[in-house]
Order: structure tokens, then sequence, then C-alpha cells
């Protein structure tokens, strides 16, 4: 079991699937579909959880991300740069074996790593798979879309709201030299 992770601890209300686990350090007083909608909403949670940090409680879907790439020390700089703009820390570095993660400042998971593939063979991008990554603000969407350019990446969408997905979608669109599809999105509303 993670360290972090409670199971059905203090959930209350019904529950939109049937037999859902939640995970909390704390038990969560809330109902469930809050969980799905705390890190777009996080005063929602807080309102059901105690504490200021209460959203950084909740269980995570993903262990980690594998980026496969071919040039390690170009593949670093792009992503080191992006996620130092971003925010999240270099959990490790190794150049030895051509690769390093990524975490998010105020949890252990989930991380986000490149590298090269473990069975030998070329790094290829995936027809239809792209990463995510989740930007604080519409500015730091911005900021990181011009690193990641400025280090390698090409465009595939400039920054913008993307009303498609949602009023507030706040995306940018690159490719990194070895072809890998990565967003960085803010889901938040703009601030004045």
């Amino acid at each position: 079991m993670v360290e972090h992770a409670a199971v059905n601890r203090g959930v209350t209300g019904s529950s939109p699937v049937a037999g859902a686990t939640y995970f909390s350090s704390r038990p969560f007083a809330g109902p469930p579909e809050a969980v799905c909608r705390a890190h777009l909403e996080p005063e929602l949670l807080q309102k059901w959880m105690r504490g200021p940090d209460a959203w950084k409680m909740v269980g995570c879907m993903l262990s980690h991300v594998y980026i496969g790439i071919t040039d390690y020390p170009r593949a670093f700089a792009l992503y080191g740069a992006v996620m130092d703009t971003l925010g999240y820390p270099l959990r490790f570095n190794d150049a030895a074996k051509s690769w390093a993660g990524w975490q998010p400042a105020d949890a252990a998971r989930p991380l986000f790593l490149i590298g090269l593939p473990f069975n030998g063979e070329t790094a290829t991008p995936g027809n239809g798979q792209m990463t995510a990554l989740l930007a604080p603000t519409r500015a730091a969407v911005d900021k990181a879309y011009a690193m990641a350019l400025k280090h390698g990446g090409t465009c595939d969408g400039p920054p913008g709201l993307r009303p498609q997905y949602h009023e507030n979608y706040y995306g940018a669109y690159v490719r990194d030299p070895d072809g890998n599809k990565i967003c960085v999105c803010c889901h938040a509303p703009e601030t004045a």
C-alpha cells in the first residue's frame, strides 16, 4: 500500500463509480465527485477536507509517465527547462544511464521520466499519444511553451484557449526533438 493511502476512510455521499476507492491520508468527508474535481476547483475540496493543504492529500491515478528519447543531453535540456518553469523539482538525474525524473513539489508521485527505451531500440513517438503537464497559471503555460521552443521543441499548437474542451482550458502543444507530443495546460480561469 502506498504510504499516504487510506482506502475508503470517511467517504460519505454516493459514489459515481460503484466500489470506487478514494485515497487520502485523512478521512475524506465530502462527496466523492469532489475528488475528481479537486484539481480544477481546489476550494471545493477544502470545504470537505481539513486544512489548507487538503488538496495535497488526494490520491493520484498515475504512478509515472515515461517518455522515450534518443539524445539524453538534448532531451534533458528541454524537459529540465519546462519542469523548472512549472515548479516540478528534479527527483533524479542519472546521465550514466540516460534517464531523469521529476515529481510534484508536494508529493512523491506521479513521476515524469525521460530516458532511452529499456529494450535498447530507438525511441519512436506513438501516434495519438500525448502527455499533458499541469500549469498553475496561463502565464506559466506561455513561459513553459517558450522554454520548450528555446530548447529544441517545435510548435504543435500555440498557447491559447481551447473552449472545445472547456471554457477555461488554456493549453500549448509542442513536439520534443524526438517527436513526442507534450501539452502544457491550465484549467483555471484567467486571474486579474
